[in-house]
């Protein structure tokens, strides 16, 4: 399936979240994350992911192949893959990583976050906060998966036009940010993107 995204940068998880609740998103996720990503060609990667519904306490598996999409194929200023996933079981999660070593993938990220997401008019608003300091900061990552819905009236219905100027956007993916942040930090990566 086909996602277009962004990430609204250096937030404050309580002020985006009762913000989001006052412009009439519904929670759908809370949850905690285990991702281990694996580096495939220049524009894919397979996800592996536990997740634990703090709202309905169940455990799921999912494994994932990600695909970038270049942007101009949809001219829009976002990231854009599509996304393949399948649910597995804790024993196929496992294992999967053992193949994966052994087969020479490389994995790229490993950490643990907490998302709540929450929904409106087609759009998903995510609240990520990694638990492991692989990325130090909160961000809001929006995603669409209608083709007629572009990026921009998923920040309009949350921001005025004057709000959305002075927000700090990436169309970074993690792994992107995360090695910026390995590089030079993201808050000179933040502040560069304030100029």
């Amino acid at each position: 399936m086909i996602e277009k995204e962004i990430k609204v940068l250096n937030i404050n998880n309580s002020t985006i979240e009762s913000l989001l609740i006052s412009k009439g998103c519904v929670l759908c996720k809370d949850e905690i994350q285990e991702n281990i990503t694996y580096r495939g060609d220049n524009l894919s990667s397979i996800r592996l992911r536990k997740t634990n519904s703090l709202i309905t306490g169940l455990v799921s598996y999912e494994l994932t192949k990600n695909t970038n999409i270049p942007e101009r194929v949809y001219d829009e200023n976002c990231t854009i893959h599509d996304e393949k996933s399948i649910d597995i079981t804790e024993q196929e999660f496992y294992t999967a990583q053992k193949i994966f070593s052994c087969i020479g993938l490389q994995q790229s990220i490993r950490g643990k976050k907490h998302r709540k997401s929450y929904h409106l008019n087609g759009f998903l608003y995510e609240i990520d906060d990694w638990i492991d300091s692989l990325l130090p900061i909160v961000y809001l990552e929006i995603e669409v998966q209608d083709n007629n819905l572009k990026i921009i009236d998923g920040l309009k219905q949350i921001w005025t036009d004057s709000e959305i100027d002075k927000l700090v956007i990436s169309t970074e993916g993690i792994s992107s940010l995360v090695k910026i942040h390995r590089n030079k930090g993201i808050n000179t990566y933040i502040e560069s993107l304030k100029k």
